[in-house]
């Protein structure tokens, strides 16, 4: 079973629920880890050719030429880079998935 959280506001969520009086409205949701690799896509090694091309560009001007690369090397590359963030960076948030609007009372 995954972990409840709650917010008075619907955006923040916490872990404390016991804040809230009879009447209130809150949100309850499930919390959900989210790792570095979560927020990398396949326009991570599109956007990084980009980058290296307006480089390489503004290295040596219009003889600059295109990158090329297999798409299994850009699997491997992507794969890589996914790899790499999940060892190297740590997400201090979390995300809540499910929300639910409830109204506080006696009985919770």
């Amino acid at each position: 079973m995954s972990e409840k959280v709650y917010s008075s506001c619907g955006e923040i969520f916490n872990d404390d629920c016991a804040c809230y009086d009879n009447g209130d409205t809150y949100w309850s949701g499930d919390k959900r880890e989210v790792s570095p690799s979560d927020l990398i896509g396949d326009w991570a090694v599109m956007s990084l050719f980009e980058s290296m091309q307006e480089q390489l560009y503004d290295e040596v001007g219009e003889v600059a030429d295109t990158f090329e690369m297999s798409k299994l090397a850009e699997k491997e590359l992507l794969e890589a880079i996914k790899d790499a963030v999940d060892k190297h960076l740590t997400v201090r948030c979390f995300g809540v998935d499910n929300i639910e609007e409830h109204v506080m009372s006696d009985e919770e």
